[in-house]
């Protein structure tokens, strides 16, 4: 009777240790769970940045275009003003300087 006892004892002890190793493995696996939806979170922040950050480097990139067409726009004004200053050359009022 004391070997059964023993046996029962010994696959008690076994049911407990596996219990315990279960339990934390759950823990971990919760705490692993919210971390990845933490680090999921955060992802989605981040795509929403680099998103925004796209749009703000479009933008800067049709300034830039903007911006290196200017003096050849400038350009072609000022010539086309001076063709009509030469036409209308008697129409033109000049301001003094001071």
């Amino acid at each position: 009777m004391s070997t059964i006892a023993l046996l029962y004892f010994l696959l008690l002890t076994v049911t407990v240790i596996y219990g315990i190793c279960i339990w934390h493995l759950a823990g971990w696996i919760t705490e692993l769970r919210k971390a990845n939806h933490a680090m999921d979170n955060d992802l989605n922040d981040l795509e929403e940045e680099i998103s925004d950050h796209r749009q703000l480097l479009n933008d800067l990139e049709e300034m830039r275009t903007k911006l290196e067409s200017t003096p050849a726009r400038i350009a072609a004004l000022e010539s086309k003003n001076r063709l009509l200053i030469e036409e209308e050359e008697d129409d033109v009022l000049y301001a003094s300087r001071r």
